[in-house]
């Protein structure tokens, strides 16, 4: 794993620092003890190996793999009761990870994606029909001729369950717990308290995050982040997409009803996909994911671009239909023989492949989708991880939950248009003054820092980005030496939505074996909206 494997001391002990400072907090204290008294003793067995290595050269790499990789079988576990637990702010966030394969072990990425719609009910029976009518003022029969008990999914704040309208209809309820607010409001509270006093760069962040779950928390503003990014979307992509409709008069604060999208949750279906193609070889599926893992890791396989990988898929199903239609054609001829009969006491049946699903045209669809929310619109989806996309039975993907959602000013479009196209042209100079005039200011106004942490948040995550002053950082590491060369004393708000879209898209990319430069796929559109609005920079700037 080597330095991947590191990337845990950040994330644990963070969690750990964090619920330290949030033991001075009021009602945070019992919750914020809870997570430090267990979270802590994981971060410091991670931190003795790295002090053994890193810092005293006690071991070598080999030594120190084989402990990190022996900590992950333990402490994974450890870590997943204690997130399911605490549930809030880190089930959002481990939801959020499961979609970075590069950026945590197999250990923890496991889990993770199984909170992306497995995560364990806080609802007692009953509970849900009961908010519902509290919420909506009716009897849970007045509203619906059938409503399941069971739900379809649970997520971080609230779970989805499958009813049908008096008139027929069939609907999607989502229904948020009574503790979900305050549990999420504390733990961002703990966090921007802990990063005022230790790493202040980072409180913008949270202010954003915090500002975007006002509509997270209250259904009626999802239903109108649905129906708005809906019409902007449907008209173009509804032969690629699905948006649910939402039933506004069957909305409220914690309850939201909407069109029912009948498929399986991307992830699943791709699960789903790949075990028919491991039954074909003779396999499992685990062990044909670990022999993808073993290539991608030795360099025997490579990451495809999303071109390729639409090349690639394209051809397999060429190879596949004709190779049917060749053995379709001798079983057809036999079968005017008796030879068949004779020999089984049937004719041949007809058979045909299975055809894997083609990862780099949905990537395609997601990111022209997504680009579009962006630059054309200005009214983006901040959370499109894995367990928001759904694969639909009619072969189009469904895209849901709406509760993160950023809309931009044509100013704002333009600056974010202009970052993407001096990414792509190398153009440092240009970049840092862009980055200023958006508000964004460093100690020391390093133009090379400034590329390489729009690269980050714009682009990719390559090694040319993560390799600062000569030395290849994971993720973690990289923002810490970013912040250690140039630190930062004011991020504004306009990159860190947008940001974290294109992120969570290339993780998404990376999960399917796919290496996205999210704003060379971006390029044409910003130019094009660059030359109907230019971004002008503010008198002086410079």
């Amino acid at each position: 794993m080597g330095n991947l494997s590191k990337v845990l001391l950040g994330v644990i002990g963070s969690g750990a620092g964090i619920a330290t400072a949030a033991g001075y907090a009021d009602e945070g204290v019992g919750r914020s003890q809870s997570y430090w008294s267990r979270a802590f003793p994981i971060y410091l067995r991670y931190r003795y190996v790295q002090f053994l290595h890193r810092d005293l050269g006690l071991i070598d790499t080999a030594d120190a793999d084989a402990r990190y990789e022996a900590l992950h079988d333990k402490e994974s576990e450890k870590a997943k009761a204690l997130c399911l637990e605490m549930r809030g702010f880190y089930l959002k966030n481990a939801q959020m990870m499961a979609s970075r394969e590069d950026f945590l072990p197999r250990q923890y990425i496991k889990w993770m994606k199984e909170t992306e719609d497995q995560a364990p009910t806080p609802f007692e029976e009953g509970d849900a029909e009961r908010i519902i009518e509290e919420q909506l003022g009716k009897k849970i029969d007045e509203i619906f001729s059938f409503f399941d008990p069971i739900p379809t999914g649970v997520a971080s704040i609230g779970q989805v369950h499958r009813a049908i309208l008096p008139d027929g209809t069939e609907v999607a309820v989502k229904i948020q717990h009574n503790e979900a607010e305050h549990l999420f409001r504390g733990d961002i509270r703990t966090m921007k308290n802990f990063c005022a006093w230790f790493m202040p760069q980072h409180v913008p962040a949270f202010d954003e995050i915090e500002k975007q779950f006002l509509t997270e928390f209250n259904y009626i503003e999802e239903a109108k982040n649905l129906d708005l990014i809906r019409n902007q979307i449907m008209p173009k992509w509804g032969d690629k997409v699905a948006i649910p409709k939402p039933y506004t008069e069957l909305c409220s604060r914690k309850v939201l009803t909407m069109e029912y999208l009948h498929g399986v949750k991307l992830v699943n279906g791709i699960k789903d996909n790949f075990k028919k193609i491991a039954d074909k070889m003779g396999t499992t599926l685990e062990e044909l994911e670990e022999e993808q893992r073993r290539k991608l890791n030795s360099g025997e396989l490579q990451l495809r671009s999303i071109e390729n990988e639409t090349r690639a898929s394209n051809k397999i199903k060429m190879f596949l239909r004709c190779k049917d239609y060749v053995l379709n054609l001798f079983r057809l001829l036999a079968n005017t023989t008796t030879l068949p009969y004779l020999l089984t006491g049937s004719h041949l049946q007809m058979e045909w492949s299975h055809i894997p699903i083609n990862m780099g045209e949905v990537m395609g669809i997601l990111m022209g989708v997504h680009g579009d929310q962006l630059l054309e619109h200005g009214c983006l989806n901040g959370d499109p991880h894995p367990g928001n996309i759904l694969l639909l039975n009619d072969g189009r993907l469904g895209l849901i939950d709406f509760g993160q959602v950023k809309k931009l000013e044509p100013d704002e479009k333009s600056a974010v248009a202009q970052i993407i196209c001096q990414i792509v042209d190398k153009d440092e100079d240009g970049l840092l003054e862009t980055f200023k005039a958006i508000g964004a200011k460093t100690r020391y106004g390093k133009k090379d820092i400034c590329y390489k942490t729009a690269c980050f948040w714009f682009d990719r995550d390559t090694e040319d980005v993560l390799t600062v002053d000569g030395k290849l950082n994971n993720i973690a590491e990289f923002l810490d030496a970013v912040e250690a060369a140039d630190p930062v004393e004011q991020l504004p708000s306009l990159i860190i939505m947008p940001g974290r879209m294109l992120i969570l898209l290339r993780g998404l990319g990376l999960a399917f074996g796919m290496r996205i430069c999210t704003s060379t796929m971006l390029e044409p559109q910003a130019r094009q909206l660059l030359n109907e609005h230019p971004f002008v920079l503010p008198t002086g700037s410079s």
